[in-house]
């Protein structure tokens, strides 16, 4: 019985060593939706410097106009005036649901890809969050010495009002 347990554990270690050891192992499309899942975790902790580390430095939302430096400037405002008064929690989060979003790489040049997702942004208003914004995004995507990082953008509003 000591053996079968000691079998099980070593097994689970060499899943978890191939899973955090190795991360290289994953498919382009898997590299890339885990980096917009951070991007949301980092936007709805109100961490723009962490945020924008998806976003290349040449980065430019075709919709607002607005490139990476415009947004780390607005998040990091927002950040600062957009807080809970007792709690000082970021009064924003962004959802990005995983069954909404499609990802393609290009097949002539796997160093490119396509997304195109919704992102859900949600305001804090007493203990529950409210819909604020709700769009449509499609954006380019480059993968280079820091990852995959989004280049171009573009949204289309669903629901809601855009921030401004």
């Amino acid at each position: 019985f000591m053996k079968k347990i000691v079998h099980l554990g070593l097994a689970c270690a060499a899943v978890v060593v191939l899973f955090f050891v190795f991360p290289g192992s994953s498919t382009p499309e898997e590299k890339i939706q885990k980096r917009l899942l951070q991007m949301e975790r980092d936007f709805s902790r109100g961490n723009g410097r962490l945020c924008s580390k998806g976003l290349t430095d040449d980065f430019r939302d075709g919709t607002s106009g607005i490139g990476k430096a415009d947004f780390r400037s607005i998040l990091a405002q927002m950040v600062l005036t957009e807080k809970d008064k007792n709690t000082n929690q970021f009064l924003y989060r962004v959802v990005l649901p995983v069954e909404e979003m499609s990802i393609a790489v290009d097949p002539a040049d796997p160093t490119r890809a396509h997304v195109d997702l919704v992102a859900v942004f949600e305001k804090l208003s007493g203990e529950e969050w409210r819909l604020f914004w709700k769009a449509a995004v499609s954006g380019d995507l480059i993968e280079g010495k820091d990852g995959w990082q989004i280049r171009q953008s573009t949204h289309v509003t669903l629901d809601g009002k855009p921030f401004r």
